[in-house]
């Protein structure tokens, strides 16, 4: 089993991995990575028979919020190392994750 958050995380491969900065998956760098380090939902002959499907959904839902909020950061947290984790199957947070949303309208 691939240890999926530490490929996604991995500085060898990402400039600074935690740093969000969502141009690195531009089509046009695409070529600079390898072809198996983001793994979402896995890849080859085993990979998620409705990834297609759960992105498109994903799309929905994010464009949907987005339309009709802003997210903005919590006060709860001053920095990221606030946020306490544990990695199972898929990462999960001990108290939550918190936003504040504020109406578009």
């Amino acid at each position: 089993m691939n240890y999926i958050y530490a490929m996604h995380r991995d500085p060898n491969v990402y400039e600074n991995p935690d740093q969000f900065n969502p141009d690195r998956f531009l089509p046009e760098k695409f070529g600079k990575y390898p072809k198996y380090n983001y793994q979402p939902f896995a890849a080859g002959n085993r990979k998620c028979i409705a990834y297609k499907y759960a992105m498109l959904q994903m799309k929905i839902v994010i464009s949907t919020v987005l339309r009709h909020f802003k997210i903005l950061p919590s006060p709860r947290y001053k920095t990221i190392d606030d946020l306490k984790y544990e990695m199972r199957v898929t990462l999960t947070f001990y108290n939550g994750i918190y936003v504040n949303l504020e109406s578009r309208y």
